[in-house]
């Protein structure tokens, strides 16, 4: 792997031996032939679709100003409220408190 990344034209020889090794140390991580083969989805496309549809729509209306704990916590609960396990979430407030 390192040699392939070596001959890669204009790439200078520190970088091509930092890209080599890495690509060498996260091989196991790159097996994106088996993640499709198992429908599972591979890039950055549907992580940024759902960055924009469950945080920007909320997070930046006008006039929007959050701490970081404030953020913090928005994120959890609108993560928490568009997932398919959001019976988990409600299921927390049916419990009688003791």
């Amino acid at each position: 792997m390192e040699q392939a990344v070596a001959g890669l034209p204009g790439l200078a020889a520190p970088v091509a031996a930092q890209l080599g090794a890495y690509l060498a140390t996260n091989r196991a991580r790159m097996r994106y032939d088996q993640f499709r083969q198992r429908g599972l989805l591979c890039g950055s496309g549907p992580v940024e679709a759902a960055h924009r549809t469950l945080l920007q729509v909320r997070l930046k209306r006008s006039g929007q100003r959050w701490s970081n704990g404030g953020l913090d916590r928005l994120v959890h609960l609108r993560s928490a409220l568009k997932s398919p396990q959001m019976h988990l979430l409600t299921d927390l407030f049916k419990k009688p408190t003791a």
